[in-house]
């Protein structure tokens, strides 16, 4: 497979990297190095993503996914940098509080943190922000913020508090800048008061506060760790990098070391899915509802297996899925289909894919299904691809096996028009379609699940081909344009269809057709 040294611009092709018009390395935020245009990713769903330790994430809707990095989601309602702001930051304890940004932060900028005034309540007055939000049952919180007092010392809590949420920790606040932090564990419910300061605190008295932030830190590893800090309501779309508020990824781990190149996999795109068990995380045999005729495909994790058979429906194809070995089956008439657990599992899906997806959540009952939507991901056409030439380049890493029609990248005019990167399950197809008629540059190849392939592809002058580590193509003659709409879509065919359920990375297009020798270059 491609070296991702190579691919990085070594001495092998630092020109042709680097007069790429858009370069978008995609490991931890949507945002381009270069390039034109404004990158969008859509998705109207909560998703699931694996995090740099190997632990499942939720991710938020529209939310970018990104595979292998560091994922941290702050809680904070409304705003973490304006805490004056009386509808996210109140008193507590029937406390009134005002706020002033005027105090120097622990980095040195000047009148960046605040100075807040609690007065009057009752001797549990405080401070903190207030909301409501819903919580997951068993979720583990970390709450953090920097305080200190003008003067003297100040005992007091912090804590993270809601109807079933709680977690306090005895904390003295003195004249010099400490972060302090908390856990705390849900039952499940509402989260009333992510970050609160309360308890000790004389009438009038002025603390200095600064980069509050409540984190989900449910199956991590290191729950004691202060997370970085990530702002809520200061900044615009695509705000962090992964298109909403509060969300950022990061290719350093919790104690700020590179995240190993190998597994920051990138963006994550996949089709829609429908998973039909309920339960999930709590895997027990059960019966669905009716399932349309189709391709099914039944997973797990943990110790033992899973088999569908058929209830009222009439199925072919069902065996023993366990942890890496999913099993595909077909419904050939509607119905029901009983799933049977044996041993102890940790998660199971079954999904309307024909391959394994990532892990769909599905905290209701048995007969109950849930559905993911599609993937979306693209950049801008104008300013960064030609159709009389251009040239594109990327990394993917598949997470199955091949299985039908799938698209890497495209662009689409229409149904006669359009230009894509497919692969039909044994081979590449770069494809120029244009007024009906399919110009195509291929190569033989097949894919491995968990693999990652550096790819580059070209038209111009010299017709159309193709590159997959190093190894070209079959090129066509055709050098008439290139179909192109105006956007450019990764891991979908242009149209947001034929998503490839893959990861994809190093992203890179030219107003230019390459030579095979630099396409062999930078994917060799």
């Amino acid at each position: 497979m491609g070296m991702m040294t190579v691919w990085r611009g070594s001495t092998a092709s630092p020109t042709t990297l680097d007069d790429a018009v858009l370069y978008a390395p995609r490991t931890s935020s949507i945002t381009q190095s270069r390039g034109s245009g404004t990158p969008t990713i859509t998705r109207a769903t909560v998703a699931t993503v694996t995090n740099n330790d190997g632990y499942l994430v939720t991710a938020l809707s529209g939310e970018l996914r990104q595979q292998g990095a560091m994922r941290i989601a702050s809680r904070i309602f409304g705003t973490s940098e304006d805490l004056s702001n009386a509808t996210y930051w109140k008193g507590a304890g029937a406390a009134t509080l005002s706020a002033s940004k005027t105090v120097t932060a622990p980095n040195g900028a000047a009148n960046d943190a605040w100075a807040i005034t609690v007065t009057g309540g009752a001797a549990t007055r405080g401070f903190g922000n207030n909301n409501n939000t819903n919580w997951a049952a068993g979720a583990i919180a970390q709450a953090s913020i920097w305080l200190k007092v003008p003067s003297g010392t100040v005992a007091t809590n912090l804590s993270a508090q809601g109807s079933d949420v709680a977690g306090n920790a005895a904390i003295t606040i003195t004249t010099t800048w400490q972060q302090f932090s908390v856990g705390a564990q849900s039952v499940g419910g509402k989260l009333k008061w992510p970050v609160l300061v309360n308890g000790g605190i004389t009438d009038g008295q002025i603390i200095h506060a600064w980069h509050p932030m409540c984190v989900d830190i449910t199956g991590e590893s290191d729950q004691s760790t202060i997370r970085p800090y990530v702002s809520v309501g200061v900044l615009s779309a695509p705000y962090h990098g992964a298109g909403v508020d509060g969300v950022k990824y990061f290719n350093t781990d919790i104690s700020g070391n590179p995240i190993p190149a190998a597994t920051l996999d990138g963006s994550v795109v996949e089709a829609a899915a429908t998973q039909y068990l309920g339960v999930t995380g709590t895997p027990a045999t059960q019966t669905t509802a009716s399932l349309g005729t189709g391709t099914y495909t039944l997973w797990c994790e943990g110790t033992g297996s899973c088999i569908a058979s058929a209830g009222t429906a009439t199925i072919t194809g069902a065996a023993a899925a366990s942890a890496g070995a999913p099993d595909q089956f077909e419904v050939t008439v509607a119905g029901t289909v009983t799933v049977t657990v044996t041993g102890s599992l940790t998660t199971f899906n079954l999904t309307n894919t024909p391959y394994q997806t990532s892990y769909i959540l599905n905290a209701g009952a048995a007969g109950t299904s849930t559905t993911r939507n599609k993937d979306v991901l693209d950049d801008q056409v104008s300013g960064n691809l030609t159709a009389a030439a251009g040239s594109v380049a990327f990394q993917w890493t598949p997470s199955h096996a091949p299985s039908g029609t799938i698209a890497l990248a495209g662009s689409y005019v229409d149904a006669s028009n359009y230009t894509a990167l497919l692969h039909d399950a044994t081979k590449y197809i770069f494809r120029k379609r244009i007024a009906g008629t399919n110009y195509d540059a291929e190569l033989t190849a097949a894919f491995v699940s968990g693999t990652t392939y550096s790819i580059a592809l070209t038209w111009g002058a010299s017709g159309s081909n193709l590159v997959v580590d190093g190894v070209l193509g079959t090129p066509h003659a055709n050098t008439t344009a290139a179909q192109l709409g105006t956007r450019w879509q990764w891991g979908a065919d242009g149209n947001g269809g034929q998503q490839a359920g893959a990861c994809f990375k190093e992203k890179y297009l030219w107003a230019r057709a390459l030579s095979d020798s630099e396409m062999q270059a930078i994917t060799s």
